[in-house]
């Protein structure tokens, strides 16, 4: 299964389950500094859809780039699905070009849109410098993703090697139109992995609203996880677009529970939709070939 089948399986998962997802939504709000240490760019691509341009980069390393963020998030709710889009994704690369398979297996945890203005402070300067941009005086609002995947990772070169994953974390994205009319997107992605048993069958079994809060009040940092952060900035305007893509280190994490929200209007569906087709870490993790 290609990527865009894989996304579009995603998208129809949510569509389908919307009637049986939970009228309640759990609220919490995690804060986290990181430091990005790598970054991977593909500059003035005129064929997005093809992701692979003359001018990409494996991911590099660059000067330390760390900030701290807070964001709100839910967990339940329309924006929970009760299903599970699965994929298997063969050939591809991992950050460094090397060829493997992967088994996905892919749950929305719920999704939010606030119109609580953005800062542009809070916008790592370092990041806005790579991507040739300047700090917007204010963002309206974000919108938060939350996912659970399980993962079968198996490399195909020579020195081989296969892991398996039950994953967590939450995207938040925002974006504005600079002076000159560009678009910009900005996405800011934290994520644990922990070893699971992954198999066949249990990469599409649902997890429940219960077990994924059981699964965030757990120790972020359990022996044998790892902690990533991510951020993305993707630029478009004139023609082309161009997508730096940052890769770091998690240093301090907290999440707290602040309540059950109320149930979004109908009217905010589509938006809640347009987070659940893709979710940051399969769409970025690896890029297909």
């Amino acid at each position: 299964m290609n990527k865009k089948i894989g996304e579009l399986t995603l998208a129809l998962a949510a569509v389908t389950s919307m009637a049986a997802s939970p009228a309640r939504a759990e609220r919490f709000e995690a804060t986290f500094t990181g430091t990005l240490t790598r970054m991977q760019s593909t500059v003035g691509c005129q064929d997005w859809e093809r992701i692979v341009c003359a001018s990409r980069q494996d991911l590099s390393p660059v000067a330390p780039i760390t900030f701290t963020r807070s964001f709100v998030f839910e967990v339940g709710g329309p924006g929970m699905s009760t299903a599970v889009g699965t994929g298997v994704f063969e050939p591809s690369v991992d950050w460094y070009g090397r060829p493997m398979r992967y088994e996905l297996g892919d749950q929305a945890m719920g999704s939010l849109t606030s119109s609580k203005p953005v800062s542009g402070a809070l916008i790592p300067a370092g990041v806005l410098a790579h991507a040739q941009l300047t700090a917007p005086a204010a963002i309206d609002g974000s919108y938060v993703s939350t996912f659970h995947i399980r993962d079968i990772s198996t490399y195909l070169d020579a020195a081989g090697g296969e892991s398996r994953a039950d994953l967590w974390g939450a995207n938040e994205s925002v974006g504005w139109t600079t002076a000159s009319g560009q678009n910009v997107s900005l996405m800011f992605q934290f994520m644990q992995a922990m070893p699971f048993a992954v198999t066949q069958q249990n990469l599409s079994e649902a997890m429940s609203v219960s077990d994924f809060i059981a699964r965030m009040n757990q120790d972020f940092w359990c022996q044998g996880c790892t902690q990533t952060l991510i951020v993305s900035a993707t630029v478009a305007g004139g023609g082309t677009i161009s997508d730096y893509l940052f890769h770091g280190s998690i240093g301090a994490f907290s999440v707290r529970q602040l309540g059950a929200s109320a149930v979004p209007e109908p009217a905010t569906y589509a938006l809640m939709l347009a987070g659940v087709a893709v979710v940051g870490f399969a769409a970025r993790r690896r890029k297909a070939v």
